[in-house]
């Protein structure tokens, strides 16, 4: 077994290069003194080069390999909804389906399919959990399908909003829903990028745009609805703050992230021309400057996140209960499974995936031996094992959930 550790830890390495920029201005905004914001100072010396996920790190571990056959070939994961005994898998791009599993990764069938008739959608955007009435929604863009949590079966309830087309959607609460709209404007009087409404398409509440914040960067830089999808709750990333809705519905501030540290001395601005763009690059790329976070995801123990800082992409680990901060520009895992592709999250835990292309390549480079067979069932368990050996050619994702302990 001395080969196929070394690959899983070669493959969990993830180093992945950006470019950013930034601008050394201290806060002045409303956001950074409210009392309920949470600030997380973030500073270069406390990078490390590496850190290792051991499964001491962990109160929570586990795999599922999703099951292959020629109705589930899953190319792309874009989210993952668990909801009692399924697995729900959306893939937008490739397969453009929704995909529906058990607890150990047998496929049981498709949401819908392709088409304009009842039940049946144009395109796939997302997909949104209705607990109270196990339902499972998938968003057309102008309407949401729904579907039975228990065998797909098509409810005949379809949710139609007017003059509306949504890009995201999420469960608010559990009677409300809140769908994110790329360059949603009518009018200046009707521009929102939020809405909050029914399962009856009764809109509750428009959200305008917020307004960037120059605070310890200079940014221009928006991730709309990443906490929506993969946080409690709901969360909107923009630059380096963290906004939510609050008891009153208002969206607040809820996280800031200090980068002044890694901030540039030297005011300057995005280039307003393409003939700008080289000189502009290179000054970040040697400055290592920041600029915004990449995604942010959220538990009620833990915040995981990444940034840019010069081409280089830092991910950052906060743990709630003792403040404490990890941050690394390589992550590795030994002796588990374990990547921060995060595509949703269960009940604290993070719901990250192994793409079928590294799937292959850990399949072929399975040991022979019996000895080291009996190591790797033991380490990884037989499910995983089984699964291994039994693709030909042909492989879908391993969804992997792991919890944080709150004592690291």
């Amino acid at each position: 077994m001395t080969h196929f550790p070394a690959l899983l830890l070669c493959i969990c390495c993830l180093h992945i290069h950006f470019f950013s920029q930034g601008q050394k201005v201290y806060p002045t905004s409303a956001a950074d003194t409210s009392p309920e914001l949470t600030k997380i100072t973030v500073r270069s010396q406390d990078i490390l080069e590496s850190f290792t996920v051991t499964r001491d790190k962990l109160s929570e571990h586990y795999i599922v390999p999703l099951e292959v056959t020629d109705a589930s070939l899953i190319g792309k994961i874009d989210k993952v909804i668990r909801h009692e005994e399924r697995i729900f898998v959306l893939d937008c791009d490739i397969a453009q389906a929704a995909f529906c599993f058990n607890l150990e990764g047998k496929f049981l069938f498709k949401l819908g399919s392709s088409g304009k008739g009842p039940g049946e959608y144009r395109e796939l955007r997302d997909i949104v959990l209705y607990p109270s009435t196990n339902e499972i929604g998938v968003l057309q863009g102008e309407k949401i399908i729904w579907y039975s949590t228990e065998d797909g079966a098509f409810t005949g309830y379809t949710t139609e909003l007017e003059n509306i087309v949504l890009d995201k959607v999420s469960l608010l609460d559990s009677t409300r829903l809140i769908g994110y709209a790329n360059n949603q404007c009518f009018s200046k009087e009707n521009c929102s990028k939020f809405y909050s409404f029914t399962k009856d398409a009764k809109i509750l509440n428009r959200y305008l745009p917020i307004e960037k914040q120059e605070k310890n960067l200079y940014v221009d830089y928006e991730n709309p609805f990443s906490g929506g999808t993969y946080s409690i709750g709901f969360t909107h990333v923009l630059n380096d703050t963290i906004y939510t809705i609050n008891g009153h519905g208002k969206m607040v501030p809820k996280v800031w992230f200090d980068f002044t540290d890694m901030a540039s001395n030297d005011k300057y601005e995005l280039p307003k021309s393409t003939k700008q763009y080289e000189k502009w690059f290179n000054k970040t790329v040697k400055n290592k400057t920041v600029k915004g976070l990449t995604f942010y995801h959220e538990t009620n123990d833990v915040i995981q996140f990444k940034f840019r800082r010069g081409v280089d992409l830092v991910w950052g680990l906060f743990l709630k209960e003792t403040s404490r901060l990890i941050l690394s520009e390589n992550i590795f895992a030994d002796e588990i499974l374990f990547i921060n592709t995060n595509v949703g999250i269960h009940k604290d835990a993070f719901i990250a995936y192994f793409p079928r292309g590294i799937v292959l390549q850990i399949s072929e480079s399975l040991p022979s031996a019996e000895n080291e067979i009996k190591d790797l069932i033991n380490t990884y368990g037989k499910n995983f094992y089984d699964y291994m050996i039994s693709l030909d050619g042909a492989a879908n994702p391993i969804l992997v959930f792991s919890k944080f302990k709150n004592d690291l």
